[in-house]
């Protein structure tokens, strides 16, 4: 898969479950190897990628695109691999302030086209 776009989902909270509801198990790295687009619109009380807050791996991400996420405060992203391009990530400039990150680190992965 290289493309998620998920929209229009009013009464979505969280992207993934955890295990007891058949998602993956607590602390456990979700890869999603070849995705280089993630789309999240019109998610109004979405609040967790992860049930749990653990980390996705995201090795190709591009591009992020997140508008209507306002309870998405925390996108918790492992760095993609030294060397590669920042991933773009195409959102509200509130939205992009108001956000926390792991760490710097993590941030620095990651360039903001604020719209």
């Amino acid at each position: 898969m290289e493309s998620l776009n998920i929209s229009g989902c009013n009464g979505m909270t969280t992207l993934l479950r955890g295990a007891a509801d058949g998602g993956s198990a607590a602390g456990e790295l979700v890869t999603f190897p070849r995705l280089r687009l993630l789309a999240l619109l019109g998610l109004p009380k979405l609040e967790a990628i992860r049930e749990d807050g653990s980390e996705c791996a995201f090795p190709e991400l591009r591009r992020v695109q997140t508008r209507g996420c306002p309870r998405l405060r925390c996108i918790p992203m492992r760095p993609a691999a030294s060397g590669q391009s920042k991933a773009r990530v195409e959102c509200d400039k509130h939205w992009w302030g108001a956000l926390q990150w792991a760490s710097d680190d993590v941030k620095s992965h990651f360039a903001p086209v604020l719209i």
